[in-house]
C-alpha cells in the first residue's frame, strides 16, 4: 500500500498544478516490542498532500466495533480530518463507533452492499469473502510488530485484500489491533493445562476454535457486543482480545484473571465499498489514500501506547496479570499450523511466516 500511497500523493499534486494553470493561479507488559520508526510514520510527519480539484460531494459512513474513547476511533477522526481538508469539505466522513449500524459480521455485508462505505474490523470477519485471510489468525505467527507491519504493507497483504473485491469490497489498508490476550471469571491462566474445560468466546474462525481445542478449551462464537453479559451471566467463561479493548471496555469486572498470552497479532482491515471506491474522481481516491496513510501511521503508534496505558487500568482495578512460558503455548498449538497448511497450502503459510 505504501508505494500506491506516494503515486496517489503525486496525483493530487499534478491535479491541483492543472487547476491553477487553468485559473491563471510493549512496554511494561510482556507484549512485543514497540516497532522501529516505518515508512508510514515518516509520511505522517512529512508536508501535507495538496487539496484535490474536484468539487464532487460525497458523505462516507464510517463503522468501527469500538468505543469512542478507543484508538480505533481517534484514528478515524484522523482519517475523516484529512479526507475532508484534502478534498475542501467535498467529501465528508461520518463515524459511527460501538457497533452503532450493527456488529462486524452484519457490517462487512453492509459494505459489500453499499449500505456502510468504510469499515475497520479484525481480518477474521473477512474471511467469509477470502478464506485465506485465516492465515493472520496462526498463533504466535509474527513474533514482532516489524514482522506484522513487513508483512500486511508488502506483497502478503496486498494478496489478501485482492480476494475481497470480488465481494465488491476493496482493501485500504491495516490497522493495529494488538497482540491478544485472555481474559476470564476463573482463575489464572499460566500453562496450556490451566485452559482445560474453559469455555471461551473465540473469533467466528475456524483457526481460532482448533486454537482453543488444541488448549483443551471449549471454544464458542457470541457477537462481540454480548460478551460481557455473557461472561457476567456465566454463559462462557472467557475470552480473548487486544489489552487496550479489554481495558476500554471494562471486562476486568466480569473477567478479572488476565493472561499476557499474546498468542495472535490482530491486523484490522480498513475496508470501502469498491463500488463507491470506483465512483470517485481520481483526486479523491488519492486523497483517501493519503488520508489511510496518515492515520495507520497514527493508529500504529497510538496501539503500542494505549496497550500500556491499558495494563496500568488493569492494574489499577485489581486484575490478575499472569505471564506465561510462549514456548509452552506454541509447543500445545503446533497442529493448528499443521492443518492449515494442509487445507490452504505450505506456501501460504510460508509468504507471511519465511
Amino acid at each position: 500500500m505504501m508505494k500506491k500511497v506516494f503515486a496517489s500523493i503525486l496525483v493530487v499534486a499534478m491535479s491541483l498544478s492543472l487547476v491553477a494553470c487553468g485559473s491563471g493561479s510493549s512496554s511494561g507488559s510482556s507484549a512485543p516490542a514497540a516497532p522501529a520508526a516505518s515508512a508510514a510514520s515518516s509520511a505522517a510527519s512529512s508536508a501535507p498532500a495538496a487539496p484535490t480539484g474536484s468539487t464532487e460531494k460525497f458523505t462516507l459512513k464510517l463503522a468501527h466495533p469500538n468505543p469512542d474513547t478507543h484508538v480505533f476511533h481517534k484514528a478515524s477522526e484522523v482519517f475523516k480530518q484529512e479526507v475532508e481538508a484534502l478534498t475542501n469539505g467535498n467529501v465528508t466522513v461520518d463515524i459511527y463507533p460501538n457497533n452503532q449500524l450493527g456488529d462486524s459480521k452484519e457490517i462487512i455485508q453492509s459494505v459489500s452492499m453499499g449500505a456502510v462505505e468504510l469499515n475497520i474490523s479484525s481480518s477474521a470477519q473477512f474471511s467469509v469473502f477470502n478464506d485465506e485471510i485465516n492465515v493472520l489468525d496462526l498463533p504466535f505467527l509474527f513474533p514482532t510488530r516489524d514482522d506484522a507491519y513487513a508483512r500486511l504493507d508488502g506483497d502478503a497483504g496486498a494478496r489478501l485484500g485482492a480476494g475481497l473485491e470480488d465481494n465488491n469490497v476493496h482493501l485500504l489498508g491495516y490497522l493495529d489491533g494488538g497482540y491478544r490476550c485472555m481474559f476470564n471469571s476463573k482463575r489464572p491462566l499460566e500453562t496450556p493445562a490451566d485452559f482445560q474445560g474453559l469455555a471461551v468466546r473465540v473469533q467466528d474462525s475456524e483457526v481460532y476454535f482448533g486454537m482453543m481445542n488444541s488448549l483443551g478449551a471449549i471454544p464458542s462464537f457470541l457477537p462481540w457486543g454480548d460478551l460481557y453479559v455473557s461472561i457476567q451471566q456465566g454463559v462462557v467463561d472467557a475470552g480473548e482480545s487486544g489489552l487496550a479493548q479489554i481495558a476500554a471496555q471494562r471486562f476486568y469486572e466480569v473477567a478479572p484473571y488476565i493472561s499476557l498470552t499474546n498468542h495472535t497479532f490482530t491486523a484490522n482491515m480498513f475496508v470501502m465499498n469498491k463500488a463507491k471506491w470506483e465512483s470517485m474522481p481520481a483526486d479523491y481516491q488519492a486523497a483517501i489514500e493519503a488520508a489511510t496513510e496518515k492515520m495507520i501511521a497514527f493508529e500504529r503508534e497510538q496501539m503500542v501506547v494505549a496497550e500500556q496505558n491499558a495494563l496500568t487500568t488493569l492494574k489499577d482495578n485489581g486484575a490478575t496479570i499472569s505471564e506465561v512460558n510462549a514456548a509452552d503455548f506454541q509447543a500445545a498449538v503446533a497442529p493448528v499450523w499443521d492443518d492449515f497448511a494442509a487445507k490452504f497450502g505450505q506456501e501460504l503459510v510460508d509468504l507471511f511466516s519465511k
